[in-house]
């Protein structure tokens, strides 16, 4: 890892400076309009005015000289000791080690300087969304070395870290999900539509997705031995469209009890009237809770005091794809019924920290969605044709709403405000 060195000196100038501190101050009144008699208070409005005067300035310069180079070695210690091992607390049998990582599972390693910037180096070892508890030892191979260390011009320094694992802990589920077999165009289900002009599309709007979970059966057996339960998915979909800001959220859905199991064939002596349970799941948008990624909630001053008495599915709109427009649909997954993946409210709403008292987890931010759901989404890029547009007219009328709930206040304000100045 190279890394600049750059050359640090510090001086003080004598310059003309404006302080209350280092200059002191001068207190200035007004002057008092019309004649005042000796009854009368002094209502003069005074201020203190710094003065001006030459101090020494503390400066500081800097120019680049030089590289610096940090050789590092991560070493991961196996946990050989006689008192872990099956029945230990943390000790979980189906896992190698009984902690490591399983298939779809990554931890992001990096090395930095902490305490950046400094005149000496002090490496550190950062494991970014860690599977379990680890202990870091640091050792400087060039120790012996009377500037090892030491920011210096074209320095060298060699560096080893030791990674010692104690258990599993609570992490982020990891994404198993891919294109089925490799090509992402096969993850989109096109459903018919008519286009402009009256004639009938194929391939007239998004109406589902089909992704392959490659490790389906690792965990289902995992869950099995560990809890006695066998986990299922919960997928969630995100569905993004691009703006003038970048990417932004539009809609989102998520599949639990209504994701399809497809089922492949398997040639037996040339039948072909045998099946087998396949790792590849339909997600459709045309009905069931699928049907959200193409509906919007009413604005805020309509939808909060109309949940009061209405269901969220009864407070939105439908709101289809664009014509000729980019979208992205963000795929990720939770595991359920896994120990050591956090788990959403929406998975476990009995949960004491997901009750209303609580503000349904709010104060739990191992269940906020950002943690509970894999960090790594599946990310499908679609196209919409540019002949085929189903949007009604409610998008366009309740956008100009939503617009309109944001400046009424701000006009208000203003008249208020004119009127007051008699404007």
């Amino acid at each position: 890892m190279h890394y600049p060195i750059d050359h640090v000196w510090h001086w003080e100038e004598c310059r003309l400076v404006q302080d209350p501190v280092l200059c002191g101050t001068e207190r200035v009144c007004d002057e008092p309009r019309g004649e005042r008699n000796h009854r009368q208070s002094d209502t003069r409005r005074c201020r203190n005015i710094p003065r001006s005067c030459y101090a020494d300035v503390p400066r500081e310069g800097r120019s680049p000289c030089a590289m610096g180079k940090l050789v590092y070695q991560v070493e991961f210690m196996k946990k050989d000791t006689s008192d872990w091992c099956l029945g230990q607390p943390g000790f979980i049998p189906r896992l190698a080690n009984g902690y490591d990582l399983l298939r779809g599972e990554e931890e992001q390693l990096s090395v930095s300087n902490f305490g950046l910037p400094s005149d000496r180096l002090n490496p550190m070892l950062n494991i970014d969304d860690p599977r379990n508890a680890y202990k870091i030892y640091t050792r400087i191979n060039n120790y012996w070395m009377p500037d090892a260390l030491q920011c210096r011009p074209n320095g060298f320094d060699n560096v080893s870290f030791e990674v010692v694992t104690d258990q599993r802990i609570r992490s982020s589920p990891p994404n198993t999900l891919w294109f089925p077999g490799g090509d992402m165009s096969a993850a989109i289900v096109w459903g018919g539509a008519f286009d402009l002009g009256g004639e009938y599309q194929s391939r007239g709007y998004p109406c589902g997705l089909i992704v392959e979970d490659t490790a389906s059966a690792t965990f289902k057996d995992l869950s099995l031995s560990t809890m006695s339960v066998e986990t299922t998915p919960l997928i969630r979909v995100q569905l993004y469209e691009s703006s003038w800001w970048g990417e932004r959220l539009k809609s989102t859905a998520y599949f639990d009890d209504h994701i399809q199991l497809l089922v492949d064939t398997v040639a037996d002596n040339g039948a072909s009237d045998n099946f087998r349970a396949s790792t590849r799941y339909q997600l459709s948008f045309d009905d069931d809770t699928g049907a959200a990624i193409y509906r919007t909630y009413l604005p805020g001053l309509i939808y909060y005091p109309g949940r009061l008495l209405f269901s969220p599915e009864t407070l939105s709109y439908e709101y289809y794809l664009a014509p000729g427009a980019r979208y992205t649909f963000k795929v990720t997954m939770n595991l359920k019924n896994m120990p050591f993946y956090f788990q959403p409210c929406v998975l476990e709403p009995a949960a004491a920290d997901c009750q209303w008292y609580a503000l349904w987890g709010l104060f739990s931010p191992e269940r906020y969605e950002s943690r509970s759901f894999s960090r790594k989404s599946l990310d499908i890029i679609v196209t919409t044709p540019s002949q085929v547009d189903l949007r009604s007219w409610q998008p366009t009328f309740w956008t100009l709403v939503g617009y309109a709930q944001f400046i009424a206040p701000f006009y208000g304000v203003c008249k208020v405000a004119m009127a007051r100045n008699g404007l």
